[in-house]
């Protein structure tokens, strides 16, 4: 069941992430959902519901998942051990607020990198639902 980068996502959802390693870069990303930011937020702060949503976790169907510390929220962890194309890394949720997740983002593999990534959710006004998007830097 693959999903294409995107689709499937939550929410108006900024993700900035600053990567540590050569020069700084930005990719931005933004779609809208039929869910209110709270559904969308209760997705991004609990690692254990990424497999509903994320392209990402489509990349290798044995990918090795660990989660660690907090249930959902700041403190929560994941780790993750794949093919090449998955690669290995963690994650953590360093910040959680009504409408924004904060997670720490460290690859290993393919190549080791360090982000900081923003989910920031806007409630629709027109339409019932929420903006989203993400950016990594």
């Amino acid at each position: 069941m693959g999903r294409a980068a995107g689709q499937h996502f939550p929410a108006d959802l900024r993700l900035a992430t600053l990567c540590v390693m050569g020069t700084p870069y930005t990719v931005s990303r933004s779609t809208t959902v039929a869910a209110a930011p709270e559904a969308v937020r209760a997705l991004l702060r609990d690692f254990r519901q990424w497999p509903r949503w994320s392209p990402w976790e489509d990349l290798d169907p044995a990918m090795r998942r660990t989660y660690s510390g907090a249930e959902a929220g700041v403190g929560a962890r994941y780790a993750w051990a794949g093919n090449r194309r998955a690669g290995r890394g963690t994650m953590e949720v360093v910040g959680d607020a009504p409408h924004e997740v904060d997670v720490a983002l460290s690859f290993e593999k393919p190549f080791p990198s360090r982000s900081r990534v923003e989910f920031v959710l806007t409630p629709r006004t027109a339409r019932p639902g929420s903006s989203g998007g993400w950016s990594a830097s």
